[in-house]
């Protein structure tokens, strides 16, 4: 009797051994969430991002902060950077997010922390559910016809290939908008609203968008001026040739009492005299509107290039 109870008490052992193997994840994240406390301006993400129950508890389990640029850059230095839009690294089963403070990138902040929590979820999935979403995945990604989607893309596939699936994980389920059920399903375990993630991701990818847009546009206009500039000023230069030219055989004329065929020749010298300074006109006309779109390329270029540096940690922390 007394090896029996032995034997049952044993394999008690066994099973509650290999109930913390298979479980020591959810132990450790349990742990977390329940003695440690979340960062304030991480909660106010959390609100914004409108997590399932799920969601909220990977989201507390991960310890999310909000760091400025030094810390930030300490905290990921170990991590590549993410080639998406956004700006937060996870590591060590830690989500670290930048400081993006300027209110014309608003919703950054929120686009980067589901971006990183979808990677603790991820991490946290069974090899065989990995594999078959997958496949899902990647075909998906296949299906997506993005310039910039593709572009972030090839440069994980030529950066860190072994991690592809994993980016797209994140990618797909907070930057595109209509997905397959399958994807729908899943991300909805852990967001409520995810179509408020993607229009987060929008919202400040327009800020860029728009301002590229309109720069493209301005040196279109820039092109099309300087070459009526160009062409306008070849006329020119023939013109003040051939008034030359007539000038001399005008004055030839006169000096030779040819009087009638002088008078005769002198309208239409007039005219070319009044063509050339009419072109004149409209070549200043042309310099002033080139002058002054080439201002307000710059003007943008420089609003361009100050929202790039505010999702620049490195450039934050010189």
């Amino acid at each position: 009797m007394k090896k029996r109870v032995l034997s049952v008490f044993g394999l008690a052992l066994v099973a509650l051994a290999l109930v913390g193997v298979t479980q020591r994840q959810f132990i450790k994240d349990y742990y977390v969430v329940y003695t440690q406390d979340l960062d304030s301006q991480a909660d106010v993400l959390a609100q914004n991002l409108a997590l399932t129950s799920d969601g909220s508890f990977l989201y507390k389990a991960s310890q999310p902060k909000i760091q400025s640029s030094e810390a930030f850059n300490q905290s990921c230095k170990s991590v590549s950077h993410e080639h998406s839009i956004v700006l937060g690294c996870y590591t060590r089963q830690r989500i670290f997010i930048y400081n993006v403070a300027d209110t014309r990138l608003n919703g950054v902040k929120e686009v980067t922390a589901a971006h990183e929590l979808l990677h603790a979820v991820y991490e946290r999935m069974p090899q065989n559910e990995k594999n078959e979403l997958n496949k899902t995945l990647t075909a998906t990604a296949e299906s997506i016809d993005d310039q910039r989607f593709n572009d972030t893309l090839e440069e994980y596939r030529r950066t860190e290939p072994g991690q592809l699936e994993n980016e797209l994980h994140s990618i797909l389920g907070t930057e595109i908008a209509v997905l397959p059920a399958k994807l729908e399903d899943h991300y909805r375990k852990y967001f409520t609203n995810r179509s408020q993630i993607v229009s987060y991701a929008k919202q400040y990818e327009d800020s860029f968008t728009s301002l590229d847009s309109k720069i493209k546009q301005y040196d279109q206009q820039l092109t099309d001026l300087k070459n009526q500039k160009e062409s306008l000023e070849s006329s020119l230069n023939q013109s003040q040739s051939d008034i030359e030219s007539e000038r001399a055989r005008l004055d030839q004329l006169k000096s030779s009492n040819q009087t009638e065929e002088y008078n005769a020749a002198v309208p239409s010298y007039n005219a070319k005299i009044q063509a050339y300074n009419n072109d004149i006109a409209a070549l200043k006309q042309i310099i002033n509107s080139y002058n002054q779109l080439v201002e307000a390329r710059n003007a943008l270029a420089s609003t361009q290039n100050d929202l790039v540096k505010q999702l620049d940690s490195s450039y934050d922390s010189l």
